[in-house]
């Protein structure tokens, strides 16, 4: 997990079949969430996606990521700080 200012960024290794069945960025995302929720702070949703990086795993089967019950879209890039 990388911070700066208000942004937040969650990466995790999938290199086996195993990890796709079971992505530690979903437990992580429930835990962000949780924190928000007792903190009282807002997540702007609809600011939040997934980017896959390794192409083997972007078309596989992979549990869709959500956030407080919102499905987060996969991008195949995004814009950060202004740099693509």
């Amino acid at each position: 997990m990388k911070l700066f200012a208000e942004d937040v960024k969650l990466y995790a290794e999938i290199s086996t079949d195993v990890d796709v069945a079971d992505l530690p960025v979903s437990h992580a995302l429930s835990c962000i969430a949780e924190w928000a929720d007792m903190w009282q702070l807002q997540i702007s949703v609809t600011k939040c996606c997934a980017i896959h990086l390794n192409p083997k795993y972007v078309y596989s089967p992979v549990k869709q990521l959500a956030f407080n019950g919102t499905h987060l879209p996969t991008h195949q890039s995004v814009r950060d700080l202004g740099i693509w």
